[in-house]
């Protein structure tokens, strides 16, 4: 059974991304598209980008299905977290302090001097496969859960991040200021680093890919040290909300990437808090038992009936066995909770597609049309749109979403093919038409610039 079908992953060709073996360098990057994981991270980053000066809404973090401990910047502001990291990460303070280090390369320009114009060139391909979510939450195709884009000529060079002890230090620095600004202990950037330190340790064969791109020095370490019994009166730890929030996301992620019997080992009957019910319902739920995941999830919403994040995963569960109806219904009330979360909404837009009456359909391309407003680079989002069209039998339009769609792939002889076609059936000079002229200039442009 594929399990993660509400999990959207984009898995690119960036080979050297990061020095050393590993299965990442091998199989390239798999993103995982959560709406809660992806909310808890911007809301502990927010802060400390707002600290460097930076506009929140430019830098983009993501999460990477990988179990290696590791985090590095690319194409820019955009930073890869691996879930290795964030399920060693005890405490909200360990994964702040991450962040407030990554965000100081950023704010410091910390580029491979050789790479920097290779960096800013291929930053538009590497979010376009980043972006491109190939398996989407209600597609029921074989290959939903992962798909492999290969680069090819789409990335003509790679970024790598391979930082100097003096910028690791530049970049302790910011971070420390970053956290002294938003009055946080420095005391969890410090736990990571230990942790890390004593992995590294525990491995002979010395392969951390964190530490192999930040080098972590005894001097580094002093220094943190220091600052956090030098600042420990007036600074504290994090919140009891994000204390909340780092718990459930552990609980999540436990569920969906372990095995189910070691969730039910990590979180047994007798734990009845929010994150061991959550991880419980998503084990029964990648076992299939659904009688006993509705249980666990039915549990925490008679807790908190307003929470969209219990609801979707219901919705979840009933779409996937087939369940529609009632799935619809609970995908429409966690959009009317979270109105502005693309992924939700196109959830509630492909639930909608399972039917086969026309005012779903029609229902479907509202809610489709609504998620790319919120978010244009959505591939799964247009995907879908491409399809309720394609049933409406609105050609024009249904070539125009598939020439969307296979921009954002970096597909150019696709684009051409499709917008050509879009602009042929669209009416001419309407707003589509001009799209559709639009992207095939830029995939005929892109296609010269290919070596």
């Amino acid at each position: 059974m594929k399990w993660l079908f509400r999990w959207i992953f984009a898995v690119f060709a960036l080979l050297t991304l990061f020095p050393g073996p590993g299965p990442a360098n091998a199989a390239g990057l798999a993103i995982i598209r959560d709406e809660e994981i992806e909310r808890t991270l911007r809301a502990y980053a927010t802060p400390i980008f707002a600290s460097a000066g930076l506009d929140a809404d430019a830098v983009h973090i993501y999460i990477v299905n990988d179990d290696s401990i590791n985090a590095f910047v690319a194409g820019g502001s955009n930073i890869f977290i691996h879930t290795g990291l964030l399920l060693a990460a005890d405490t909200p303070e360990m994964v702040i302090g991450v962040l407030a280090h990554e965000t100081g390369h950023i704010s410091g320009g910390h580029l491979v001097r050789g790479a920097q114009a290779a960096e800013q060139a291929s930053a538009g391909a590497l979010l376009s496969y980043v972006l491109a979510g190939v398996a989407g939450v209600a597609t029921k195709s074989s290959d939903v859960g992962a798909a492999v884009l290969t680069a090819g000529n789409q990335i003509a060079e790679r970024s790598l991040y391979a930082y100097t002890r003096t910028q690791e230090e530049a970049a302790d620095q910011a971070a420390l200021s970053f956290l002294d600004s938003n009055h946080l202990s420095a005391q969890g950037m410090l736990d990571m680093f230990k942790k890390l330190r004593m992995l590294e340790k525990l491995h002979m064969d010395g392969q951390n890919p964190y530490l192999s791109t930040h080098p972590l020095t005894q001097d580094r370490m002093v220094h943190i040290r220091n600052h956090v019994e030098e600042t420990a009166s007036t600074q504290t730890g994090a919140s009891k909300e994000f204390v909340e929030r780092h718990a459930r996301m552990l609980g999540k992620l436990r569920g969906f990437l372990n095995r189910p019997e070691d969730t039910f080992t990590a979180y047994p009957k007798e734990n009845s808090s929010v994150e061991a019910h959550y991880a419980r319902a998503v084990a029964y739920y990648k076992q299939s038992d659904l009688p006993n995941a509705l249980a666990e999830i039915d549990d925490l919403i008679t807790q908190s009936p307003e929470d969209p994040y219990f609801i979707e995963l219901k919705a979840q569960m009933l779409y996937e066995h087939g369940q529609l109806g009632e799935a619809t219904t609970f995908y429409r009330k966690a959009v009317e909770l979270l109105p502005d979360s693309a992924l939700i909404r196109t959830a509630l837009g492909a639930s909608m597609l399972g039917s086969d009456k026309a005012a779903d359909t029609e229902g479907a391309v509202t809610q489709l049309k609504k998620a790319l407003e919120l978010e244009p680079r959505y591939i799964d989002a247009w995907r879908q749109l491409a399809g309720a069209y394609n049933r409406q039998k609105k050609t024009g339009l249904y070539h125009l979403a598939l020439a969307e769609e296979n921009y954002l792939l970096g597909k150019n002889e696709e684009v051409t093919k499709y917008s050509q076609q879009a602009a042929g059936e669209l009416p001419g000079n309407s707003p589509a038409w001009y799209r559709a002229k639009d992207l095939e200039m830029l995939a005929e442009n892109a296609k010269k610039k290919q070596p």
